[in-house]
């Protein structure tokens, strides 16, 4: 059996329940697996993405986004665990200009959400321990998206990281340093 890359392993590890009482949105779906298909390489598992923060999030780092993580321990075998992005109703609501720019917006929010489940499902496949919000593994994984587009670099939050380089405003500060512009 050929050996499974991290990112491989961690994806068997998700289960593909949908724990959400919100209905899926067909435009969500077709959006995730555009992104998935052209920012990673079809290798993210497929995960609910709703509209609305769950009650109880309020402390997010990410104000626009969530991606929720339950990791299900099972003695002597890999971990299973439960997924979940979560989109703020605010980038439904909110005036944004035209419904293209809407669109662009909730666009470059997934991409930020499914750069966290990138680095979730590769630390469940053992590449790396699980880390902070927007730290190394997170950074890297906008830079390596950001360079196929043309956008600028970032950096991981830290205690002086100016807004404009760090990660946690990616894709937004990213694409505002490059010359790859917004996301149609």
């Amino acid at each position: 059996m050929a050996d499974l890359t991290a990112r491989e392993r961690g994806t068997a590890r998700i289960l593909a329940f949908d724990l959400v009482d919100s209905p899926s949105d067909p435009r969500l779906v077709a959006l995730f697996e555009d992104l998935n298909a052209r920012h990673f390489d079809a290798s993210l598992p497929v995960v609910p993405v709703c509209k609305g923060i769950p009650d109880g999030a309020d402390e997010r780092e990410d104000v626009n986004g969530l991606v929720t993580l339950e990791v299900h321990p099972r003695p002597g075998v890999p971990s299973l665990a439960t997924v979940s992005i979560f989109l703020a109703d605010e980038l439904f609501d909110a005036p944004w200009g035209s419904e293209d720019d809407r669109w662009a917006k909730v666009t470059e929010t997934l991409l930020h959400q499914m750069a966290h489940l990138a680095v979730d499902v590769d630390a469940l496949g053992d590449a790396h321990p699980f880390e902070d919000h927007h730290g190394q593994h997170f950074t890297e994984e906008c830079n390596r998206i950001g360079e196929r587009v043309g956008w600028g670099r970032v950096r991981a939050s830290a205690e002086g990281v100016m807004p404009n380089e760090d990660a946690a405003v990616w894709p937004d500060n990213a694409i505002e340093l490059g010359a790859g512009g917004r996301y149609p």
